[in-house]
């Protein structure tokens, strides 16, 4: 590891030594890993003998659900479970839904978010929060994954994926016009850019799909 002056160091780990990453336990093989995604804060733990009892990694971008967002800290939980919890930096740069915007807003807007929210944060060596990026997610809009008679799963601009069951009787849009055909609902939603947007019955099945494809 390199200190915080800059020198190069190195320990010996104890065959026992526990790991953590991102909040969660990890493996020594999964934080060499990390490092070819981000550079990565370590904290170690010693024995009397200077061997590494402890090894806690955190890489300095992660990406991750939005959990909290005070005046104190910003808390993320991961694709793995980890929960992570960052302080901040005074000057940090912050962006919500693709525009700036200053922390106190930052903040409204995801008190005010009616759906789960994406964020991407950097960190400085101490831990604290230097920039972060939110997307707030679509419980109805999105990109197909995967669609038939019977079911759709799309992806929303956050990058979660939405899965629904399909009403028999569903009707479905292209650019707004209606489509007679089922059959040319699924093909168009399946192509090369196309976006869709649904909205649900009583029971909460896709009971219309609105398909939008560039010319």
């Amino acid at each position: 590891m390199e200190s915080s002056f800059g020198m190069e160091l190195e320990y010996e780990l104890d065959d026992d030594c526990e790991f953590t990453l991102n909040g969660s336990d990890s493996t020594y093989r999964a934080i060499r890993n990390a490092l070819d995604d981000s550079d990565i804060i370590v904290t170690l733990e010693f024995d009397d003998d200077n061997i590494v009892t402890s090894v806690t990694a955190q890489a300095k971008t992660v990406k991750g659900i939005l959990k909290g967002a005070d005046d104190k800290r910003i808390i993320i939980v991961d694709d793995d479970g980890g929960r992570m919890s960052f302080g901040l930096d005074r000057n940090m740069e912050c962006e919500f839904d693709g525009d700036e915007v200053t922390y106190s807003k930052f903040k409204s807007l995801y008190k005010d978010a009616e759906s789960a929210v994406v964020a991407e944060v950097e960190i400085d060596d101490d831990g604290n929060v230097i920039s972060v990026a939110a997307q707030s997610s679509s419980d109805s809009e999105g990109t197909v994954v995967s669609i038939s008679s019977s079911s759709v799963v799309f992806e929303d601009i956050a990058g979660i994926e939405h899965e629904y069951k399909i009403e028999p009787a569903m009707v479905g849009y292209l650019n707004g016009e209606k489509l007679g055909s089922v059959a040319k609902v699924l093909e168009y939603a399946k192509a090369d850019g196309a976006t869709i947007k649904v909205t649900f019955s009583s029971r909460g099945y896709v009971n219309r799909i609105y398909v939008t494809l560039d010319d």
